[in-house]
């Protein structure tokens, strides 16, 4: 050793009560989709946090699309999985 002292770095850092209920014990998936638009502002602040998220080592990269126009709707349905296709119920 070279004499100079070294703490331990913790592997992980413990989160609160409040983040953990916040996500995980009382998330819950919506049924439906809002018929209020999402602000510019919040979806730049979602993609920031998502980018920046786990990928499988990058072997699985993320692919958004930010759609608000019907006619794109529309054009996403086909690409929606047959087994649920009322998952997309969005008003336009």
């Amino acid at each position: 050793m070279n004499g100079v002292a070294t703490e331990a770095v913790p592997t992980y850092l413990p989160i609160g009560d409040g983040a953990l209920d916040l996500l995980f014990r009382k998330a819950r998936t919506p049924a439906a989709w809002r018929s209020e638009p999402v602000p510019d502002a919040l979806l730049r602040e979602i993609w920031e946090l998502a980018r920046m998220g786990p990928t499988a080592s990058n072997s699985a990269p993320a692919r958004i699309l930010f759609i608000r126009s019907a006619e794109a709707k529309k054009r996403l349905r086909p690409f929606v999985n047959p087994v649920k296709p009322d998952i997309l119920r969005w008003r336009s």
